[in-house]
């Protein structure tokens, strides 16, 4: 069965794909080069998506596997013990619980966890994280506000050069490409951090 990185790379390589196709395709046909950005902004959102989704697959799979680094002084109800039949069925929900929990926290609450937690750290810089913050605010203003950048924005990114009620345009310059083959850099060290620390079944 394929593991988180492998996923995360298949997935993005479809994505690629498309876009690539609808960039030649825009090269020549008029109705393409009118949608084209839009086409590339939700590749991008998908490959954001795939980033996030990656961290998510490739906890739940390092816990099934060390569940002994769930250990923390967290309460968990009785209730929600006696709703489970089964020890394994009691760890995949707590597993859940927690990536879930740590999803929406953030990508530095994130970063803080693997470092603190796993004793694997997620970025090897502060330079790496803002630009993993980045690409994830970004697409989260792709999502939420039509790409229109908000107060809010400008506050979690200050080191992006844009002014309030401007439209980011994630095709100019090389923000697409790097954005996404930071996010990409990022995957790969993690998986192969992983497997040095825990062996390669991790990934």
């Amino acid at each position: 069965m394929p593991g988180p990185l492998d996923r995360f790379t298949d997935d993005n390589r479809a994505v690629f794909a498309l876009s690539s196709m609808v960039l030649r395709q825009a090269e020549n046909n008029r109705t393409f080069a009118k949608h084209s950005s839009l086409m590339i902004e939700l590749c991008y959102c998908r490959i954001v998506d795939n980033f996030l989704t990656f961290l998510s697959d490739f906890l739940v799979h390092l816990f099934k596997l060390r569940p002994e680094m769930l250990k923390s002084n967290e309460k968990v109800d009785v209730a929600f013990i006696l709703e489970h039949n089964s020890l394994d069925t009691l760890l995949s929900s707590i597993i859940e619980r927690k990536v879930i929990s740590l999803s929406f926290e953030g990508m530095r609450a994130i970063a803080r966890y693997f470092d603190d937690r796993l004793k694997l750290p997620l970025f090897s810089d502060e330079a790496h994280l803002q630009t993993a913050v980045l690409a994830i605010e970004i697409r989260n203003l792709y999502i939420h506000n039509r790409g229109i950048v908000k107060r809010h924005f400008k506050d979690r990114v200050p080191s992006l050069t844009c002014s309030i009620g401007e439209r980011i345009d994630i095709t100019q310059g090389e923000i697409y490409s790097a954005l996404v083959n930071a996010l990409a850099d990022v995957a790969t060290s993690l998986s192969s951090a992983a497997a040095e620390k825990f062996g390669p079944s991790v990934i």
